[in-house]
């Protein structure tokens, strides 16, 4: 029998994760997150990569839009295969 996905917010020895890791761009250096990708509203580029949330909050971010959706489709696919 197969393991399941780890916890919210471990990471495997791999890298994987329950959720996405993204790297928060900010003055004091760049910083990994991890983000509950169903709380995600919009996605822009403008030119730094801005998610916000529902809930009003926001992350700029270093991935780029499209690195940001690969992230998401490949957690959607190894939650539900």
């Amino acid at each position: 029998m197969r393991p399941g996905p780890p916890g919210p917010g471990r990471i495997t020895p791999k890298g994987e994760c329950s959720m996405i890791v993204l790297t928060k761009l900010n003055k004091a250096g760049d910083d990994r997150f991890i983000l509950n990708s169903e709380l995600i509203e919009t996605i822009e580029e403008k030119p730094d990569t801005i998610i916000r949330l529902v809930n009003g909050k926001h992350f700029v971010v270093a991935e780029s839009a499209a690195e940001v959706v690969k992230k998401i489709v490949a957690y959607k696919r190894r939650i539900y295969r």
